[in-house]
């Protein structure tokens, strides 16, 4: 079974302004809901960044990292061929092989999910 991670402070603004019988036992549920989503441990955890891969980059965008500013117009032109045979991830503009792109999910480089539509 996968993990699904909650808000624990949401999960108890929304028991509070449910209403509770006044029950006994309901009340004493109740009360121990609370202590064990209170108590629970915290995960780990970070947002999940969707991205795309995509093709080329601007050639502007291509340029601003990664290329010495006095680099010369061959070295120019070598590094933005390189740069432009690869994939890259729409977060982060990291690179990759396009051709080893199909089983690829995640950019190795910022961690995006490779689910989102471009």
């Amino acid at each position: 079974m996968d993990k699904e991670y909650i808000d624990k402070n949401e999960i108890l603004y929304q028991m509070s302004i449910g209403l509770i019988p006044q029950d006994y036992e309901w009340t004493r549920a109740y009360a121990l809901a609370r202590k064990l989503i209170k108590d629970a441990p915290a995960e780990d955890v970070e947002p999940v960044r969707h991205a795309y891969w995509t093709g080329k980059l601007p050639e502007d965008e291509a340029c601003a990292e990664g290329l010495p500013t006095n680099a010369t117009e061959e070295e120019r032109i070598e590094y933005l061929e390189l740069k432009n045979n690869l994939t890259h991830c729409s977060n982060c503009k990291g690179g990759y092989d396009g051709r080893k792109i199909h089983s690829v999910r995640y950019c190795q480089f910022c961690g995006a999910k490779m689910d989102k539509e471009n």
